[in-house]
C-alpha cells in the first residue's frame, strides 16, 4: 500500500503493526500522533506512572528497567528505532511496571490513547496485530539466564551479547560490531551485577582476544568462542589471571 498517509507514517514508525490500518486510518494516526525528543538518561515514562499512550521509537535506544523498594535497578530489555513501547501497561490498564531511560538522545511519537482506542474499535485487525507483537515479544524470558547467581558472570555477558545481536548486532571486517550506548551501570542492571565486576569482565574478555571495548561500542572479535560461552562452554576459552 503506497497511500500517502501510510508513507507519511512511515517516517515515524516501521512496525509491521500498522500494516492493517486503511489509508484514512494511517493519516489520522500521522496527524493526531506528537513527536518528543528526550535528552540522554531522561525517561519517557516512569515506573508505576498511569499509562496514557504508546511510544513509537522514531532513533535512539531506551533502557527498559524496573526499581525496587532498596533502589535497585533491574533492566531487562533495550529499545530502538521502530519499536513500540508502553503497550503491556497500556492494554492491561496498570500502572506502568517499568521505566523507560534513554541512553541516547531519543526521538518518539507519542500515540495518545484516546487515538489509539478510536483506530482499535474501527479496526480489530489491529488488536489481532498487536497481539501477535505481545507474542513475539520475549518481555523478561531472558532475565533468568542474564542474572542467574548459578552462571559466571562472564557467561551471562557472552549470553546478553547472543540477545543483542538479535537486533543491534553487524557484520563488519573485524568481526561482530554492536554501537549500543550501555554504560556498565547498564550492563550490571541486565545482568544482576556491580559495575566493577562488569569492567573486570570487560577485561577478562579484552585479554582472552575475544571483544574489545569503547566508549558505546562493542567488537567482538571471536564470535565462535563468545557462542560457546554463551552456552556454558567456559573451558572453550583461555582467560588470563
Amino acid at each position: 500500500m503506497n497511500d500517502a498517509g501510510r508513507v507519511q507514517w512511515r517516517r515515524f514508525c516501521e512496525d509491521a503493526i500498522w500494516d492493517v490500518l486503511t489509508p484514512e486510518q494511517h493519516r489520522r494516526l500521522a496527524a493526531g500522533c506528537g513527536s518528543r525528543q528526550y535528552a540522554r538518561g531522561a525517561y519517557i515514562f516512569h515506573q508505576d506512572d498511569p499509562p496514557e499512550g504508546l511510544y513509537c521509537i522514531r532513533s535512539g535506544y531506551v533502557l527498559l528497567s524496573q526499581v525496587d523498594r532498596f533502589g535497585n535497578e533491574t533492566a531487562f530489555r533495550l529499545a530502538t528505532g521502530g519499536e513500540v513501547i508502553g503497550y503491556r501497561s497500556l492494554f492491561a490498564e496498570q500502572p506502568h511496571s517499568a521505566g523507560a531511560r534513554s541512553l541516547a538522545p531519543t526521538r518518539a511519537c507519542f500515540i495518545p490513547r484516546t487515538l489509539l482506542r478510536g483506530l482499535r474499535d474501527e479496526n480489530h485487525a489491529l488488536d489481532a496485530a498487536f497481539l501477535k507483537t505481545l507474542a513475539r515479544d520475549p518481555g523478561f524470558v531472558d532475565a533468568p539466564l542474564l542474572r542467574s547467581p548459578l552462571l559466571p558472570l562472564r557467561v551471562r555477558f557472552a549470553y546478553l551479547l547472543t540477545v543483542l545481536r538479535r537486533e543491534h548486532g553487524r557484520p563488519v571486517e573485524e568481526g561482530l560490531l554492536f554501537e549500543v550506548p550501555l554504560t556498565q551501570r547498564d550492563t550490571a542492571a541486565l545482568l544482576g551485577a556491580r559495575p566493577e565486576t562488569v569492567a573486570r569482565v570487560h577485561r577478562e574478555l579484552e585479554d582472552a582476544g575475544l571483544c574489545r571495548f569503547r566508549r558505546g561500542r562493542i567488537l567482538v572479535c571471536d564470535s565462535d568462542a563468545v557462542e560457546a560461552l554463551a552456552a556454558g562452554d567456559t573451558g572453550a576459552v583461555r582467560y588470563g589471571t
